[in-house]
């Protein structure tokens, strides 16, 4: 009995000796382990969040299945995800080592700053342009703008968020978010597109509101082959305006943008009869508005209306127009610009009077 239980023992003192011994082989064959994946950084966060915000289809879709932005044919049913993982290498690493986590920890990032419009960045971007000393003050330190000593010292900036709660509520409970997205809207609007290209864009985009509609819900339907082929209009434009067309398919967000952003300051009480007269009286004098599309804000300058006197008369005649011009030179001369575009044949109709006299004179 004693000897079976040696045996036994020695037999279990072999086995587990064994199964030691070869415990390191056996984990030496295993293949190594995946290593962990790289940390999802706020600046890949912040530009998969802007890519978010402009493709809410694409973002729903990986909410649900985040598993899907590694997949070959979700890619390239969704070309605009698949160049953004081409153009930020570090996103698409942090994407391809562990999906789930980079989709989830943006949206996190992201937290409630999907609430603020592209018009309460474009209106709260226009606001700091005019004040620029709150600007640096608020980029450097987002959290003032809930500091009530901060907004009694700055009662412009009181004044603005008491005239957009809307925009006042996003702004006090998520700074942080609030002040990238506007410094988001801000570098994407920095486009080289001329007020004549807004001007021609904003007059098709009114003659095709289905289009216009559908483009600001998605701008980068601008660049789907599909949809400019159902849409010869629009595909028959952007070949007629090759300038137009690579600025609006390079950047269609920023463009759509500036265009929205054009249509809105170009709110002017101006009538069409303010601008036909406008348009004629520039018309017969080219000079004249040669001098002023270079600097519109010639209208209030005292020297330049001494020197050109059919102008000064032109303006003493027409007070309301006198107004206007003096009061918004820029948006005024690109409404009138605007007027000349949207009615090319206006030169017959103000030679009208001379071709008149020819007759007569036949």
């Amino acid at each position: 009995m004693l000897i079976r239980i040696t045996r036994t023992s020695q037999s279990l003192t072999l086995a587990l000796l064994l199964v030691v011994g070869l415990t390191p082989m056996a984990m030496a064959q295993q293949p190594t382990t995946t290593p962990s994946a790289p940390p999802v950084n706020n600046g890949e966060m912040d530009n998969f969040s802007q890519f978010l915000l402009n493709h809410p289809n694409v973002a729903n879709q990986l909410k649900q299945n985040p598993s899907l932005i590694n997949d070959p044919n979700f890619q390239a049913q969704h070309p605009q995800l698949q160049t953004f993982l081409k153009n930020h290498p570090g996103a698409a690493q942090q994407a391809q080592a562990d999906p789930t986590r980079f989709v989830n920890e943006t949206r996190a990032f992201m937290g409630q700053g999907k609430e603020i419009t592209r018009g309460q960045a474009a209106r709260t971007d226009q606001f700091l342009d005019n004040h620029p000393d709150i600007a640096q003050q608020l980029r450097k330190d987002p959290s003032l703008i809930d500091n009530k000593q901060y907004l009694a010292q700055h009662p412009d900036l009181q004044q603005y968020l008491n005239n957009h709660p809307d925009i006042r509520k996003e702004w006090q409970e998520h700074p942080d978010a609030f002040e990238r997205r506007e410094a988001r809207y801000e570098k994407n609007n920095d486009l080289d597109v001329t007020h004549r290209q807004l001007a021609r864009t904003d007059e098709f985009l009114d003659n095709h509101p289905e289009v216009a509609q559908q483009l600001r819900k998605d701008p980068s339907l601008i660049d789907n082959k599909q949809y400019l082929a159902n849409h010869p209009d629009l595909q028959e434009y952007l070949n007629n305006h090759p300038d137009i067309r690579k600025d609006w398919k390079q950047h269609p967000e920023a463009f759509e943008r500036r265009e929205a952003q054009f249509e809105r300051s170009n709110d002017l009480d101006v009538s069409r009869g303010q601008l036909a007269r406008t348009d004629q009286f520039l018309d017969n004098h080219p000079d004249t508005a040669k001098q002023l599309r270079k600097d519109p804000s010639l209208i209030d300058n005292k020297q330049f209306m001494a020197n050109h006197p059919d102008l000064q008369e032109y303006l003493k005649n027409h007070p309301e127009i006198k107004q206007e011009w003096k009061n918004h030179p820029e948006k005024f001369y690109h409404r009138e610009e605007q007027y000349s575009i949207n009615h090319p044949n206006k030169t017959q109709k103000a030679k009208s009077p001379q071709s008149k006299n020819q007759h007569k004179a036949k």
